[in-house]
């Protein structure tokens, strides 16, 4: 997130920098972190991490981010890739099943 910026204003700015889409999200799910520290594995990473929901949006999506990632792909929320972040899997399940809020512990 940018100085003064909400986390909705932050998801829509990071959607139209990225791929290009002019969104209006709502809030989907919440999640509570704890995890290992991808670097370092003996540190303990515990954070709150907010999964939006977009149903429709302006523009198509171009990955704009080609340094950072390879291309871009559409799944369906029941069929997600292999491998996937835990926690981003774990997120997109918490909302499927109708839940707006988890515990995600991976430690």
């Amino acid at each position: 997130m940018e100085q003064g910026e909400t986390p909705k204003q932050t998801i829509v700015r990071e959607a139209f920098e990225e791929i290009g889409l002019d969104i209006d999200p709502d809030l989907g799910t919440v999640v509570s972190v704890t995890a290992k520290n991808f670097q370092n594995p003996e540190l303990i990473y515990r954070d709150v991490s907010l999964f939006f929901v977009v149903k429709d949006f302006e523009g198509e999506p171009v990955n704009k981010e080609t340094r950072l990632h390879d291309k871009m792909e559409w799944f369906d929320v029941n069929s997600l890739p292999s491998p996937i972040i835990p926690v981003v899997g774990y997120g997109i399940r918490q909302y499927v099943q109708g839940k707006s809020y988890g515990d995600f512990n991976d430690v």
